[in-house]
């Protein structure tokens, strides 16, 4: 027997959502912002997180407290963001990447590098029990 489940996805993007809910009408996802999530406390068993936290200019503090605040107590978030690899150090001293300009920085803003030591750190801070860890592609 297959356990049964509900599952609800939210974006900031109308466009994107409007075109998904077009090519998929049973699919349940509505426009939203993941730093103010519209449930109530402790909705979810489960949380995936692809992708996200990176590209808040002002941060992923408010991303990560909204997970929390809707997980349920021995719930799942399951996360990944990209990360400031030892690779990626290794091209920061050879130059290789272009020079940011701060002075355009969130006109042009795509995502943040981040530190998996300290997002761990803030999901302890948020009572998060952390099962496993794990970097991928790092030669990407």
């Amino acid at each position: 027997q297959l356990n049964q489940f509900t599952a609800v996805g939210i974006d900031f993007a109308p466009k994107i959502v409007k075109s998904i809910q077009k090519l998929m009408p049973d699919l349940n996802i509505d426009v939203g912002d993941v730093r103010s999530l519209p449930y109530k406390k402790s909705s979810f068993d489960g949380i995936w997180s692809l992708g996200v936290i990176e590209h808040n200019w002002d941060g992923y503090d408010q991303i990560l407290r909204e997970a929390h605040r809707v997980l349920r107590s021995g719930g799942y978030f399951f996360i990944a963001f990209p990360s400031f690899s030892p690779l990626r150090k290794l091209k920061v001293i050879f130059k290789m990447y272009p020079l940011w300009k701060l002075e355009n920085s969130t006109k042009n803003f795509y995502q943040f590098l981040l530190d998996p030591k300290e997002v761990i750190g803030k999901l302890k801070e948020l009572n998060f029990e952390i099962v496993n860890k794990r970097s991928l592609d790092g030669i990407k």
